[in-house]
């Protein structure tokens, strides 16, 4: 593992750390067995009691389910926004496809464990692992296997200065990812690179909340060590 890359054992937080290692324990063998870390976290999620059943998702307040990565659920019980993968995807990380060229590719659970953390660490977030859940309906991806396992994770509610223009400008992103030592990356998808090697692709307006306290991102495309 390249050492500008975070240690996927630590996960982001909540559950992050456990199901991070329970994951990396069972695919040591092979760390690039896709099929193998999604089975390894659905047993992490039976074995920890962490699998998330339906009923529960039925108490929560559905926000969305048209977006490309996740359904989302408003809980009123701690103010958070949940998040649950497609079933048998992991959202999308950044890859080089060619020099100077990064684009959207989908990630296995381990890349979207490292990018929930690298969030919490770029941004200040507090991204937090719920659980699992396992569906037996059809799959989002065509040719997949049926039954599959979603990563729940949730982020805290965050509520706009102005509901009627609750998104920055594409001014006031530039501002904070130089702030925090980005640069354009002009052949990219609204992406920007650290010279310490992290990518962050989508950064554009609608993935962000322009709250109160600042900008707060809420689903960006990171990875680390290009």
């Amino acid at each position: 593992m390249d050492e500008r890359t975070p240690d996927i054992a630590k996960g982001p937080g909540g559950l992050g750390q456990k199901a991070a290692a329970f994951i990396a324990g069972r695919t040591r063998a092979n760390p690039r067995d896709e099929r193998g870390a999604e089975e390894a976290l659905r047993v992490w999620g039976r074995e920890s009691g962490h699998a998330l059943a339906d009923s529960f998702f039925s108490e929560l307040e559905l926000v969305s389910n048209t977006t490309s990565e996740a359904e989302v659920f408003y809980n009123p019980a701690d103010n958070r926004a949940w998040k649950r993968t497609w079933p048998g995807a992991f959202g999308f990380v950044p890859r080089e496809h060619s020099p100077f060229d990064w684009k959207a590719s989908p990630a296995s659970v381990s890349e979207l464990l490292i990018r929930l953390g690298l969030q919490n660490e770029i941004f200040l977030d507090d991204i937090q692992i719920e659980g699992t859940f396992e569906s037996y309906g059809p799959l989002m991806i065509i040719g997949q296997k049926t039954n599959g396992v979603s990563l729940v994770f949730s982020q805290p509610w965050i509520e706009a200065e102005n509901p009627d223009a609750p998104y920055p400008s594409e001014e006031e992103i530039r501002t904070l990812m130089k702030a925090l030592g980005f640069s354009a990356i002009p052949a990219a998808f609204y992406g920007w690179k650290h010279d310490d090697g992290t990518i962050v692709l989508d950064a554009k307006p609608d993935n962000f909340i322009k709250s109160k306290s600042g900008i707060i991102p809420i689903d960006l495309q990171i990875a680390r060590g290009f």
